[in-house]
């Protein structure tokens, strides 16, 4: 049991040993009004699917990754990986980060607060600030003792197990994860057999390893570079020029700034879309666009995903490797393409894989494919997967969404892509809404 301290980001881990016997006083405010007012009761019910995302088992449109619901990627992330308020709190106490005689009144306040209610109720302290009774009691409270309680909320997050209890977790979710997500995780599964009382975070800074995948990360980024100077040779004068200096600031933003700077890809691309507009040369520079942007990162390369998170807590580690495939709602027709917006409607949305949404950005599906060669096959058994869900009359108010989605995926790829909707039984789903009246 460990964590990596907040209030000090630059000192190094420090592993703690839990001390959850350790006596305390309690906090001297009376508890018997929290539980009459947290009494609040539920129902259970089951309730159709209204939301793609919900299907069970969706594959990504894109790549065909089965997805994974953001909803179960939280409650995962809260029973599994997230120490219970009390245990995390002993942590936080006997490491020594709460010096009481250093601690403002404020700080001191939400400490015991903190602590209060981390012995009144079970689960982990987000869960408990959520609860009524302790909401009601927050709002007694002064903004700043507030703000203090949320900072303790995430060092409370910041607790973490070592490696071989993460990999068992989650192993379950192993045949949903992404490409890149799956390769980091048998990486980290594999030095965890040897160091299993490593935290993820000590794995990604063993030197054999990261310097390995650092020199791997800039020796794919130098290559397309030199890509791209080889397409320059073919331009004017002018236009060589201003490539040219682009891909020698390129070249120093890799090899000459230090590795712990961030966003460095996002940095090289926006470069070259700056100067777009003034190469005449538009063949050749639209090959330049394309090249850059398959600059490595974390979300296509293992070497780019263990450089950039090398310094991030083990439980972030944890929780990237799952949101890679988490389930997001994609709009075929990009909703901030300019002069042209798509529609933020049923008719304009499928279902991907959060890394494929974040790399398409606003790129027509006629170009996607290009590097995504895999996309008309998966995206029909996407679309199979909802027509089934349909014809069962467990998908609400979808009806007629394979129609318009069908249409609107042609007009996007430019005809490339033509869905097969002819397993659609509108019939039955309508007859299961009317049975269902």
């Amino acid at each position: 049991m460990r964590i990596l301290p907040v209030y000090t980001p630059n000192r190094k881990y420090t592993s703690i040993n839990s001390q959850n016997n350790r006596n305390f006083t309690r906090y001297n405010n009376s508890l018997s009004d929290f539980k009459s007012i947290d009494t609040v009761s539920f129902k259970s019910r089951v309730k159709l699917i209204t939301d793609l995302r919900n299907i069970p088992d969706i594959p990504c449109a894109c790549c065909g990754v089965t997805t994974i619901p953001n909803g179960v990627i939280d409650k995962f992330m809260e029973e599994k990986i997230y120490y219970s308020a009390r245990k995390a709190m002993d942590v936080i106490e006997s490491s020594g980060i709460f010096c009481k005689s250093k601690l403002n009144p404020h700080q001191l306040q939400a400490y015991k607060f903190c602590k209060m209610i981390s012995r009144l109720y079970e689960g982990t302290l987000s869960s408990i600030l959520d609860r009524p009774a302790v909401v009601h009691k927050m709002g007694e409270l002064s903004k700043d003792v507030v703000a203090d309680i949320k900072l303790i909320e995430k060092m409370t997050k910041r607790v973490f197990h070592d490696s071989s209890y993460l990999i068992k977790e989650l192993e379950q979710f192993e045949p949903k994860m992404n490409k890149v997500e799956k390769e980091a995780f048998n990486i980290l599964r594999k030095y965890s057999k040897i160091y299993p009382k490593k935290s993820f975070t000590e794995i990604f800074n063993e030197p054999k390893l990261f310097n390995k995948h650092l020199l791997k990360l800039e020796r794919k980024q130098g290559n397309i570079l030199w890509q791209i100077d080889c397409i320059a040779e073919n331009m004017s004068t002018p236009s060589k020029q201003k490539i040219r200096r682009l891909v020698k600031k390129s070249y120093n933003i890799i090899l000459k700034e230090s590795f712990l700077i961030k966003n460095k890809r996002s940095r090289i691309i926006e470069m070259f879309e700056n100067i777009d507009e003034k190469i005449p040369e538009r063949e050749l520079m639209q090959e330049i666009l394309f090249l850059v942007n398959q600059l490595p990162s974390s979300k296509n390369s293992v070497s780019a995903f263990i450089v950039k998170y090398r310094d991030y807590n083990p439980n972030k580690i944890a929780e990237r490797i799952l949101r890679g495939s988490a389930a997001t709602i994609e709009h075929v027709k990009p909703a901030r393409r300019v002069n042209d917006p798509g529609e933020n409607e049923i008719k304009n949305y499928i279902v991907l894989c959060a890394n494929c949404n974040s790399e398409r950005g606003q790129i027509p599906y006629s170009e996607f494919i290009k590097t995504h060669r895999d996309m008309p096959h998966n995206i029909q058994k996407y679309i199979e997967k909802v027509i089934e869900y349909i014809n069962n009359g467990r998908l609400n108010g979808y009806g007629q969404y394979p129609q318009l989605i069908r249409q609107r995926v042609i007009d996007e790829s430019e005809g490339k892509i033509k869905l097969d909707i002819s397993s659609l039984n509108l019939r039955n789903y309508v007859q299961k809404n009317k049975n269902r009246k």
